[in-house]
């Protein structure tokens, strides 16, 4: 199990083969949570990812409009 030190602003950077396992890259999001005083961290999917799933069938038509909506509008910041 890694240890990492925490940054002066409140970083925490998990190794790079945790990072790579994970998944973790730039502008990715991820949800954060708090469980018996443990901090959980779990990918919020893509909706590319959520079609490359076997059970794409089960993603909602308003779980597609939401992300795809978050897409669009860290787009428009962005262009901004």
């Amino acid at each position: 199990m890694p240890i990492v030190k925490i940054g002066k602003k409140g970083e925490i950077i998990p190794p790079a083969s945790l990072r790579k396992e994970l998944g973790f890259v730039a502008g990715r999001k991820i949800k954060i949570s708090v469980v018996n005083n443990k901090m959980i961290l779990e990918l919020i999917p893509s909706p590319i990812d959520l079609l490359r799933k076997e059970k794409a069938l089960s993603v909602t038509l308003d779980e597609l409009n939401q992300s795809s909506e978050e897409i669009q509008n860290e787009w428009l910041n962005e262009t901004s």
